[in-house]
């Protein structure tokens, strides 16, 4: 039996990874994929650390005619192993990232329609009684002076047309769904300064509201559709962020190089989404700046329609930073970085019926107390002092389970 066999047996008894063993013997993962493959053999001093870790001796590393039936004969004790660990192979991470891909594309969608939702129902009711044509054009510039709002749907239509991979060879484009939201949000708030709504609908009041809430609750079911699909269709995923595994080899590597290639739009598409997310605001300060307060001639158009983009910017932001965050995420899930590292997964296990227990009584509080004092406006605060005491609560468990 060669030294290549042997270093892999004891590497799987063991339970570790071919990164595992190489963060222990500190070199590369290559060089312990070329000892296994037999192409080439560690130095000495390896070789001593090897015999350490596995508990064997040297002359059971090197002489190839001592098998395994041997080791019962050595005077080093062999350590206790832990269970033989699931193996992901390369098939099976393909089609992981292909699901992460298609679910990063269906929840930030999801997310977005939650928070476009209401925006409409803003519009219209907010605008009820309020429309009026703001610009007057003369007869020989009203085609100019409408064109804007008559071309904005029809890029945005574009748009739509090449964020979403309708034949094959084309992926999905969150940056071109995004510019679609913006315009078609932008083609919302300015209908009413040119007075396009007012000859287009007429509609009561109970109708407005009642147009608003269909679409709000259209977009909400529509988001927890693809949802529920999502979540079921990665159910056979699962053990990969809750359990220890081990890839097969290769699958390593092509995670991190699919990674890097990954990573410049990554933080190009983070960095865009929080941007959106921070100039939300912008919209609210330059009506305040050139409107001034809603009680003026133009009454609370202008804020209405501020209210709107804001929704629009945050909604943009929050889709490029969601949708990014699972792509990375599906490389860290595999390769057990950051969160998904082991140790977080155990520790995330240990904590497990801590946090059910724990939101389940302050669930239990907080309708309670809502529902005795009739106080909903302010039992809200809740879940913020909630959300803080539940780091505490970690961090003392945390501590308890290590002085024991």
């Amino acid at each position: 039996m060669i030294f290549a066999d042997k270093l892999t047996e004891l590497r799987k008894k063991s339970g570790w990874s071919q990164e595992d063993l190489a963060d222990r013997l500190e070199v590369s993962r290559q060089s312990v994929s070329k000892w296994e493959s037999a192409q080439s053999v560690p130095d000495m001093v390896r070789i001593l650390k090897l015999s350490e870790l596995f508990g064997v001796s040297t002359d059971y590393l090197l002489n190839d005619e001592l098998g395994p039936e041997s080791l019962r004969a050595e005077s080093h004790p062999v350590p206790d192993t832990e269970p033989l660990l699931r193996q992901v192979s390369m098939e099976e991470a393909s089609a992981f990232l292909d699901y992460r891909a298609l679910a990063a594309r269906r929840i930030s969608v999801g997310v977005m329609l939650c928070i476009l939702s209401p925006v409409l129902l803003i519009l219209v009711s907010g605008l009820s009684g309020e429309l009026f044509h703001l610009h007057s054009f003369p007869p020989e510039g009203a085609a100019l002076g409408y064109l804007p709002t008559l071309l904005l749907p029809l890029l945005g239509c574009g748009l739509l047309y090449l964020a979403f991979p309708l034949r094959r060879g084309r992926a999905f484009s969150p940056l071109c769904l995004v510019g679609a939201v913006l315009l078609f949000a932008l083609e919302a708030i300015l209908s009413p300064f040119y007075g396009l709504l007012q000859w287009t609908f007429h509609l009561t009041d109970a109708q407005e509201l009642g147009v608003g809430l269909t679409v709000l609750i259209l977009m909400v079911g529509g988001a927890v559709a693809l949802f529920v699909i999502t979540g079921l269709r990665g159910s056979r995923f699962e053990y990969l962020e809750k359990e220890a595994f081990e890839t097969s080899y290769g699958v390593s590597g092509m995670v991190k190089d699919r990674q890097e290639k990954y990573r410049a739009v990554f933080n190009r598409h983070m960095t865009l989404g929080i941007l959106l997310c921070v100039l939300s605001v912008l919209p609210i300060f330059l009506v305040l700046l050139f409107y001034g307060e809603a009680d003026s001639r133009l009454g609370a158009i202008p804020q209405i329609c501020a209210v709107a983009m804001l929704l629009a910017l945050v909604a943009a932001g929050v889709l490029l930073i969601v949708h990014a965050s699972m792509i990375w995420g599906s490389y860290q899930i595999l390769l057990e970085e950051g969160e998904y590292q082991r140790a977080a997964k155990e520790e995330k296990r240990r904590n497990q019926l801590l946090s059910t227990v724990y939101w389940a009584a302050v669930t239990a509080g907080y309708l309670s107390w809502s529902f005795l004092s009739n106080a909903w406006d302010k039992t809200w605060i809740v879940w913020p002092i909630a959300g803080v005491c539940f780091g505490l609560v970690l961090a003392v468990a945390r501590a308890i389970r290590s002085r024991k």
